[in-house]
């Protein structure tokens, strides 16, 4: 008979709060979250460009409210 108590799973908890707070960041930079893009090295975001909607994206590692206000710019 097992006694031990089984730990709880945290990993989705943790992904959902991770997916909102890049959803917040890209929303904050004034783009609409649209999703990732995963298997060809470092995972991509991607978000719509305010005016054109044009889809853009950065790797995660550098994805932060300048960044993506930069390269909105970039973009015209």
């Amino acid at each position: 008979m097992n006694t031990s108590a089984r730990r709880p799973d945290i990993r989705q908890p943790l992904a959902d709060y991770y997916l909102r707070r890049l959803m917040q960041t890209v929303e904050l930079a004034g783009a609409t979250f649209c999703g990732f893009q995963s298997g060809w090295g470092e995972d991509l975001v991607l978000f719509n460009h305010p005016t054109t909607h044009t889809t853009l994206a950065l790797p995660l590692s550098e994805t932060s409210v300048e960044s993506i206000r930069a390269k909105i710019a970039a973009c015209g």
